[in-house]
């Protein structure tokens, strides 16, 4: 996942037109999955920040947001203090990158590195399950800087899938660590056929030996 910034207000007004709307606040999106705002709210205590603590000056953080959850509240959040904030952080030509957003999956995986000593196909061991450590790189061109910069997406075990920011799927419960339960590295393959990544994709695999590395493009 993105990098997460923060929304600050600096008056009791604010606070509470934000803290609300987000407390309330419920978007439905891809693959219907949900972006509950509420997961991004600060935790402060109720008896903490009170219309006296705010003196005009001091500026005060109420949300941590990444940029796909920034992404919906600039089309869909209706204050202004947010907006201003969104306004601030990113360009048009940034919004622009989300709208027109396509995976345009490959259907093909090439090996193009393994282990010098062959297929050692010897994963880990993580609560008696078999484990590869897979990440994914992929390559996307950025109009605004006029070059390619590097997507990572989020693996979710639970479904088996990986996730982009530009997708707007909110499952809940991510893997951080990327590892994936699959016995062999045929089994690797044979679902990274399945993971629908797009084409120019770097996956690499790395196995329990020292040295079992596995790279695969995407085409």
């Amino acid at each position: 996942m993105a990098a997460i910034d923060k929304i600050y207000v600096n008056n009791w007004q604010d606070f509470c037109e934000v803290r609300d709307y987000f407390k309330n606040t419920v978007y439905d999106c891809a693959n219907g999955t949900k972006c509950y705002l509420i997961n991004y709210l600060y935790e402060y205590d109720e008896n903490d920040i009170t219309p006296d603590f705010f003196d005009g000056k001091r500026d005060v953080p109420i949300t941590n947001t990444p940029c796909n959850v920034d992404y919906l509240l600039h089309k869909y959040c209706p204050i202004k203090v947010v907006q201003e904030y969104l306004q601030r952080c990113y360009s048009n030509q940034y919004w622009d990158e989300f709208e027109k957003w396509d995976r345009n999956p490959g259907t093909k995986v090439k090996m193009i590195q393994c282990p010098k000593y062959g297929k050692i196909n010897k994963p880990f061991k993580f609560h008696q399950s078999a484990l590869w450590f897979v990440h994914v790189e992929t390559p996307v061109y950025n109009e605004e800087y006029e070059e390619f910069i590097s997507e990572h997406p989020t693996y979710y075990s639970n479904v088996n899938e990986w996730v982009y920011d530009k997708d707007l799927i909110f499952y809940e419960i991510e893997n951080s660590w990327h590892g994936c339960k699959f016995k062999t590295i045929k089994s690797v393959i044979r679902n990274i056929k399945k993971w629908k990544l797009p084409k120019g994709s770097i996956v690499t695999v790395y196995g329990r030996y020292i040295g079992e590395i596995y790279e695969f493009i995407v085409k």
